[in-house]
């Protein structure tokens, strides 16, 4: 499911504009309008700019294994070759929008369905007069209903990035890419559909911190190949009872306009 934090809205220069105005002429601030309305063309200025273009799994691969490699002292060999798979996995099941790669990527026992995903699936398919009988059905059902046809077009090569932290809280600083910032305004993000036993919270409570990948790139997404390319970000944290690195949330600041997806 998704979590709004009052990202931008792409799809048109004009919609942008109107947002803006809004947001900021309503507080009747004449002078930090105009300088937020300049901000955000310059923004959205600089994103139309923003080479992208598609990428096979296997050179997305290569591309990240680099970035883990240089930053080998942080990582065990296993820790890099299992968070490879992860990365690598996010990505082919975001560019192809195949649910059998989804549950590659996030159907990793032990784990349950979110409940507000459950009770919207099950309210849908009751009305449709589907049967879901097994978690698998409801998540299958809620990605053919809700996410479509919807994937990553296009990477910007150069902007894939891979970093690692510690951190003691469950990391929601971590969720703002760095890529671009616009005053008073978050990012969109997606998760929840799937919640892993043990939980981040349950984790941070037991061993006081958590450690998190973060993985940020800017792509397009095919409901928006022609327009700004958005900084998009991969959240994950190792579980080291699992020995294993979960992700947890997939943001954007960008919202593009009518894509979403289960995450």
């Amino acid at each position: 499911m998704r979590r709004l934090s009052s990202a931008l809205f792409i799809g048109s220069t004009l919609a942008l504009a109107v947002l803006v105005i809004w947001r900021v002429g309503t507080k009747k601030e004449t002078a930090r309008s105009q300088e937020h309305i300049a901000l955000a063309t310059h923004i959205l200025e600089s994103f139309s700019k923003v080479a992208t273009q598609p990428l096979d799994v296997a050179l997305f691969k290569e591309i990240v294994e680099h970035q883990i490699v240089s930053d080998v002292n942080k990582l065990t060999a296993d820790e890099q070759r299992k968070l490879l798979a992860c990365v690598a996995q996010f990505y082919a099941c975001y560019s192809s929008g195949q649910f059998e790669e989804y549950k590659k990527f996030r159907v990793r026992p032990p784990f349950k369905v979110g409940e507000r995903l459950a009770a919207a699936a099950k309210q849908a398919a009751l009305e449709k007069g589907v049967t879901l009988t097994s978690e698998e059905d409801i998540l299958r059902f809620a990605w053919d209903m809700w996410n479509g046809t919807n994937r990553i077009a296009g990477v910007g090569k150069q902007s894939i990035k891979v970093s690692f932290v510690v951190r003691p809280d469950l990391g929601l600083s971590l969720r703002q890419p760095s890529a671009g910032t616009f005053p008073g305004l978050g990012v969109s993000c997606w998760e929840g559909a799937v919640i892993y036993e043990p939980s981040p919270e349950e984790l941070l409570q037991k061993n006081g911190v958590l450690r998190y990948f973060r993985l940020e790139m800017n792509v397009r997404f095919n409901t928006n190949e022609h327009g700004p390319a958005t900084p998009l970000v991969l959240i994950g944290y190792w579980d080291p009872t699992l020995e294993d690195w979960m992700p947890i949330c997939l943001c954007t600041f960008f919202q593009a306009h009518n894509y979403d997806l289960i995450f």
